[in-house]
């Protein structure tokens, strides 16, 4: 396996929702992984984070009008997140040993051009951008802190436009109180190191008791809340919450259109040991922590908080399509299908007649 599948493989792993908790120790990383510092790795993958982050807080409902009646329904959804140029770049922390002139010598090579002494910081792709820069460096001095200083590579990105997240698989229970809860469990075996994400997602209409459409009960409005819980044994662990409100409207026919807004987080953390040093590569990396073969650490974050989305569905028989886009720091498209199962009892409904479910 070279490099860049190495690195797309590790990727793939912290793509993964994060599983169940053991005592098994962190996941330990190779050798070749010793280009990553922990502040380098937080900024290369804290957009695929968002990716992941994006999606799992991604269909938490399709209308705000929930039938006053028990019913059981299986949803099946696939969002897709589009990564905007600024999220394929990430200002990359250079050695301290570069700010002094005295021990080094710098430069870097962009588009034909050189910039000398560079210190500080220095832009790179994330996983997500294109071709990595090495900042270069010649130690001016023989001994001491001078011959750490050397020259430094990045991980190169791997230019993507438009990003899956995992598919979300969810249980709908509606309540007579117009309520629905949806569940997502996500269990991934991954030998020693299970994978385990729950979801929790739960919509209540509001409006019958703020008095609102009373003349008009094709329109609703209704409040949200889920939950995202993610654990790697020992390894990386998140909790991950939105909130928002949204409305809709409903025709006879079937059809439904909603729009709403949705706050959103998650935070957590993740460390990963590196493989034991052999004695000769000690001096190897100008980066004092690499050197010291520090574990990498990094918190488990997005770079959202917000969206705003709209959709419409469709519902024939025990059958509803969805579609809808929202409006946040990687756009989200998202498409599914859900089955419903069964509907019984519950209170003589006020809202549109959905289709029969008889043949």
């Amino acid at each position: 396996m070279n490099y860049h599948h190495r690195i797309a493989a590790l990727a793939a792993v912290v793509l993964l929702p994060f599983g169940w908790a053991s005592a098994q120790p962190p996941l330990e990383v190779e050798r070749e992984f010793n280009i990553f510092t922990s502040q380098s790795a937080a900024g290369y993958f804290k957009p695929l984070l968002t990716t992941l982050q994006e999606g799992f807080a991604s269909n938490i409902y399709h209308t705000a009008n929930y039938a006053p009646k028990w019913s059981i329904g299986l949803d099946l959804s696939s969002p897709w997140m589009v990564i905007p140029e600024s999220h394929k770049t990430f200002s990359a922390q250079l050695p301290d040993c570069y700010s002094d002139p005295r021990l080094a010598q710098t430069a870097d090579m962009r588009s034909g051009t050189t910039t000398r002494g560079i210190k500080g910081t220095v832009v790179q792709p994330t996983y997500y951008g294109t071709i990595a820069t090495p900042a270069f460096s010649v130690p001016q001095q023989g001994s001491g802190e001078a011959v750490f200083c050397k020259t430094v590579g990045f991980a190169e990105g791997h230019d993507v436009g438009i990003m899956p997240g995992l598919p979300n698989i969810q249980l709908i229970v509606g309540a007579p109180t117009r309520t629905e809860l949806r569940i997502r469990v996500v269990p991934v075996p991954e030998g020693e190191r299970s994978i385990l994400y729950l979801g929790f997602g739960l919509a209540q209409q509001v409006n019958q008791w703020m008095k609102l459409f009373t003349d008009d009960p094709t329109m609703a409005l209704a409040a949200s809340f889920s939950l995202h819980l993610f654990d790697w044994s020992s390894t990386a662990s998140a909790t991950g919450i939105t909130a928002g409100v949204h409305y809709s409207k409903s025709w006879g026919s079937g059809l439904s259109v909603m729009g709403g807004t949705q706050f959103e987080t998650i935070s957590g953390d993740f460390t990963a040991v590196r493989e034991p040093l052999d004695p000769s590569d000690a001096q190897v990396s100008a980066y004092e922590e690499i050197r010291r073969n520090d574990p990498i650490t990094m918190p488990f974050e997005s770079l959202n908080s917000f969206r705003v989305v709209a959709g419409g569905s469709y519902r024939t028989s025990v059958v509803e399509f969805h579609l809808d886009a929202a409006v946040a720091a990687q756009p989200v498209l998202s498409a599914g299908i859900t089955f419903w199962l069964a509907q019984w009892g519950g209170e003589t409904s006020a809202t549109p007649p959905t289709p029969s479910t008889e043949p």
